[in-house]
């Protein structure tokens, strides 16, 4: 993993549940990607000359990522608990990166973004031996969410700070082509504030924000994914190892992995993920076992933007090589 500047990288358990190959540390920073030129990304931005990113989300035919791929769906999952005050100071800070890197990468491409929290929301109640929000169905005795902001794994539509609505331009819960003003609707939703359960849920609040249930007809992120689109992942978290222990008892860095590539129908070469952390292994282990693609870093790093530019190269190969189903 990677240091702000000159940081050790701290052991991570290593193992390829997703069949991928293995990471390797590269740049001062755990990843899997090769050296290619992360310049690649920049000969897909604006050809009109102009100094501002344009955050085209609609569908305009072959854009820079390749000729496989017009779709794509990201997912950043975000601990908001106590401790994360300074990260996601950090992460705000590193907003303009991710946007630039983002842009960079799929301008001109259709795609959607959504963010979730780690919080276990109604976590308080005890049922049938398991902390509700802790498991998925919930068991009937538990209570139900009041809205799908209560709902663990459901997209943020407001800001945590306090309770603003996002704008996003239509009635759910991820940025899409209907969102008017991108980089606004980005930083409003990742927001996501610091009062959040210190029971970090963040790898079963991302296994549930790609689940079928939420993802169908009447669930709170009905329409995010796509079948046609690859799948980045993002998870930010300074869960301590104790901690990530806890949840790690109750589903395996090998079910997490299978739940991201479930999501894209067992298709394991659709999807990128980087993890954020910091030294729990069982959330290193779950971004390495994506091999080449998967990026690994520490969540105490002041900019993420070079973790997202070294990932660009690695975004772009899969969404060249992707075949939509049919």
């Amino acid at each position: 993993m990677a240091g702000s500047a000159g940081g050790e990288a701290p052991s991570a358990t290593t193992g390829d549940p997703a069949g991928m190959g293995t990471a390797v540390q590269t740049g001062g920073m755990t990843s899997s990607a090769g050296s290619t030129d992360p310049g690649a990304a920049e000969s897909s931005g604006d050809e009109s000359g102009g100094d501002e990113p344009k955050f085209d989300l609609g569908p305009e035919g072959p854009g820079p990522l390749g000729s496989g791929c017009t779709k794509a769906d990201f997912l950043f999952v975000i601990d908001n608990s106590s401790s994360m005050s300074d990260n996601q100071q950090n992460l705000i800070a590193s907003f303009p990166g991710f946007i630039d890197a983002i842009e960079g990468t799929i301008n001109a491409q259709d795609y959607h973004v959504m963010v979730v929290d780690s919080d276990e929301s109604n976590g308080v109640v005890q049922c049938n031996g398991n902390t509700c929000g802790t498991v998925f169905p919930p068991p009937s005795c538990c209570p139900a969410p009041t809205s799908c902001n209560e709902t663990i794994g459901s997209g943020r539509d407001v800001s945590g700070a306090n309770g603003a609505a996002c704008d996003f331009g239509a009635d759910r819960q991820y940025i899409s082509a209907q969102t008017s003003d991108f980089a606004a609707a980005f930083e409003c939703a990742a927001n996501v504030g610091t009062t959040g359960s210190a029971n970090e849920l963040p790898m079963t609040a991302m296994s549930r924000a790609l689940s079928a249930e939420m993802n169908g007809a009447g669930g709170c992120n009905e329409g995010f994914l796509r079948d046609d689109a690859i799948l980045v992942v993002t998870v930010v978290s300074d869960a301590s190892p104790a901690t990530a222990n806890i949840e790690h008892g109750q589903s395996t860095a090998a079910e997490w992995t299978a739940a991201v590539i479930d999501a894209k129908g067992g298709n394991a070469s659709a999807v990128v993920v980087l993890g954020l952390f910091e030294n729990s292994p069982s959330y290193d282990a779950w971004a390495l076992s994506f091999g080449d693609r998967g990026f690994l870093g520490s969540s105490a790093l002041p900019d993420y933007g070079p973790l997202f530019l070294e990932a660009v190269s690695t975004i772009d190969v899969v969404c060249d090589e992707f075949e939509p189903e049919g």
